[in-house]
């Protein structure tokens, strides 16, 4: 999935019209849907470093015993 700048300027769009109270049900629509294309890009891009955070836990689970 591609993100552009052009999805991006209309999700921000879409955002402060939500802010000034003046966003339609279907641009509401619209916006989480852009939302959701973007936290997939986000995740395949730039995944979560989840396991090395589990690492770090455990290490601090052992150094607190």
């Amino acid at each position: 999935m591609s993100w552009t700048e052009q999805k991006n300027n209309r999700r921000c769009d879409f955002i402060d019209k939500d802010i000034d109270g003046i966003i339609t049900p279907e641009e509401r629509e619209e916006m989480e849907g852009l939302q959701k294309q973007l936290d997939i890009f986000r995740h395949e891009k730039f995944p979560l470093p989840i396991e090395e955070a589990k690492l770090l836990y455990q290490e601090l689970l052992r150094k607190n015993k």
